[in-house]
C-alpha cells in the first residue's frame, strides 16, 4: 500500500522517504549470494512492520549517463551498455574480466535503476521534500572502481550520489559512513584527495587479507593532499567483531570528526554482512547495533541521513537491520544494541584496531588525541535500555542519545572501566 493511500499523514518535508523497485531484481545469477530477493525480503519486512505505509514512496528512475560520468569513465559506461546485447555465453566471458562480477540480461537496467533511485531520494532530501531516507536497492556500489565493475558492484551508487548532490545540488559537504563488512575500496578511490567529502568505513581488515584485501584499506590510509585526514579507516582485525566494538569506534572515532566535520548531507553506504548470522561477514552486529548508530547519525546535518543499502547476504538479517534502521529514520526510538560483555581476545583486538585509527588521525582532527569523557561525568544509567533511551538535556525523547551515558556502558561491555 503506497504511503499515500495510508490515510491522514504528516507532511512530506518531516517524513521518510523510500524507494524500491523490482525492477532491480533482472540482476541475477542462479546460486549467488548477490541474489534477487534481497531487496525484496527487505521491503517486505518493511510492509510487515508497518514502516513502509508511513514513508513516502518516491519513484525509481534510471541514472543518466551524466551523472554516472560524474565519477565513471566514459570507456566503463559503453561496456556496461554492451551488456543487453550480448548472449548468455558472452556475458559469462565479460563478467571473467572483472573481480567476482556476474552480468545476466537484465544487469545493465537494474544497475541504472539502482543508481538512480538512489538519486531520486538525494533530490529529495536535499530540496526538503523529505527529512530523511531509505533506498531498498541493488546491485549494489561501493567497490566499483571509477574504470570498472568489482565486487559485485557495477557503478557506485552512493559516490554517484554524493557527486551529484555537490555538482548540482548545491551541498558543500558530504559524509559517506560505510559500515558493509568489506572496505569500500571505490568509494575510498574516489574521494581520496577531496576534503569536501569524507568518507569512514568500518570493515574487516584481517591484516589485509579480508576482501577486497588490499593494504590501503589499513588505518594508516588517511587521503591524500587536500583531502589528508578526510579518509577514515577503522580496520577489525578478528571475527565476531558486534555492537559494543562498533558503538565504542563511533564514540571515540567517527562521531567526534564527524561532528567537527559539519556535514551537510550523510550518505551511509548500509551494507547489512556485518550483522549476526551473515554468511560471509563473521561478525556479529544486531538490528539494534544498527538502530544506535543511525541513531547518532541522525543528530548530524539537521537529520539529513540516507540509508543506501549496499551488501548482506543473510536475508533474515538484512531484512531486519534495514527494518530497524527505517525506524529510526521514522523517529521512533532505536531498538537496544547487544552489550553483553565481549570475549577477551575480540575486545583486545577491536580496542587495538581503534587506538590505531586514533593514532593516525589524531595529527588531522587534534580532539581525538584527548581522552574520552570520564564515564562518571554523566550519571551514569543502570542498564544499556536507560543509556539508549536517555536523551540529552533538552532533547526531544526521540532524539540522539546522551552519547556519554551509552559510552559509559560500552566501555563496561569491553571491560574498560575495570
Amino acid at each position: 500500500k503506497m504511503a499515500s493511500e495510508a490515510g491522514q499523514a504528516p507532511s512530506s518535508a518531516s517524513r521518510t522517504g523510500l524507494v524500491f523497485d523490482e525492477k532491480m531484481m533482472q540482476h541475477h545469477e542462479p546460486g549467488h549470494p548477490e541474489c534477487p530477493e534481497r531487496i525484496s525480503r527487505i521491503y517486505e519486512q518493511l510492509n510487515k512492520d508497518g514502516l513502509a505505509q508511513r514513508c513516502l514512496h518516491l519513484p525509481a528512475r534510471d541514472a543518466t549517463e551524466a551523472e554516472i560520468l560524474t565519477v565513471h569513465t566514459t570507456e566503463h559506461m559503453e561496456r556496461m551498455k554492451k551488456l543487453p546485447s550480448l548472449s548468455d555465453e558472452d556475458l559469462d566471458t565479460e563478467a571473467t574480466q572483472y573481480n567476482s562480477i556476474f552480468f545476466s540480461k537484465g544487469s545493465l537496467e537494474s544497475a541504472l535503476l539502482s543508481c538512480g533511485s538512489l538519486l531520486e531520494l538525494t533530490e529529495a532530501v536535499v530540496k526538503g521534500k523529505v527529512r530523511n531516507g531509505a533506498a531498498v536497492i541493488r546491485p549494489p556500489g561501493h567497490h566499483a572502481e571509477h574504470d570498472c565493475a568489482m565486487g559485485f558492484c557495477l557503478f557506485n551508487n552512493v559516490a554517484v550520489a554524493a557527486a551529484v548532490a555537490r555538482k548540482t545540488l548545491g551541498v558543500k559537504r558530504v559524509l559517506i559512513i560505510d559500515w558493509d563488512v568489506h572496505h569500500g575500496n571505490g568509494t575510498q578511490h574516489m574521494f581520496y584527495e577531496d576534503n569536501q567529502i569524507l568518507y569512514v568505513s568500518l570493515h574487516r581488515f584481517d591484516g589485509g587479507t579480508f576482501y577486497p584485501a588490499k593494504q590501503d584499506a589499513g588505518p594508516s590510509h588517511v587521503g591524500a593532499g587536500r583531502g589528508q585526514g578526510y579518509n577514515v579507516n577503522v580496520a577489525w582485525n578478528t571475527r565476531l567483531v558486534g555492537d559494543a566494538e562498533y558503538l565504542m569506534a563511533f564514540y571515540r572515532v567517527i562521531m567526534p570528526i564527524a561532528t567537527s566535520f559539519d556535514p551537510d548531507l550523510v550518505f551511509v553506504s548500509a551494507g547489512f554482512d556485518a550483522a549476526r548470522g551473515d554468511p560471509l561477514g563473521g561478525c556479529n552486529i544486531t538490528p539494534g547495533g544498527y538502530a544506535q548508530m543511525t541513531h547518532l547519525l541522525s543528530s548530524l546535518a539537521g537529520g539529513r541521513v540516507i540509508v543506501a543499502l549496499e551488501g548482506g547476504y543473510n536475508l533474515t538479517s538484512i531484512s531486519l537491520s534495514m527494518a530497524a534502521c527505517v525506524e529510526v529514520l521514522l523517529g521512533d526510538a532505536p531498538q537496544l544494541p547487544s552489550l553483553t560483555p565481549t570475549a577477551d581476545h575480540i575486545r583486545k583486538a577491536a580496542i587495538a584496531s581503534i587506538e590505531l585509527s586514533i593514532q593516525h588521525l589524531a595529527p588531522f582532527w587534534p580532539l581525538l588525541a584527548s581522552s574520552p569523557p570520564k564515564p562518571a561525568a554523566a550519571a551514569a544509567p543502570t542498564s544499556p535500555a536507560a543509556a539508549a533511551a536517555s536523551p540529552a538535556p533538552g532533547a526531544p525523547a526521540t532524539g540522539p542519545p546522551n552519547v556519554d551515558e551509552l559510552a559509559s556502558i560500552i566501555a563496561d561491555s569491553l571491560g574498560l572501566g575495570k
